[in-house]
């Protein structure tokens, strides 16, 4: 529902945890580089 955020840096064996607020609604995500295969999304309740 009308937010972007990036996250970069991440190496390709690595891990990054980040926490957002999400408000209600259907919430679709990708990797850029490799955004054919890696997207998704969820709905936030």
């Amino acid at each position: 529902p009308g937010s972007t955020r990036s996250l970069s840096s991440v190496g390709a064996t690595a891990s990054r945890t980040v926490t957002v607020t999400l408000t209600k609604g259907t919430w679709t995500y990708f990797c850029a580089p490799h955004a054919s295969v890696m997207h998704g999304s969820f709905r936030v309740s």
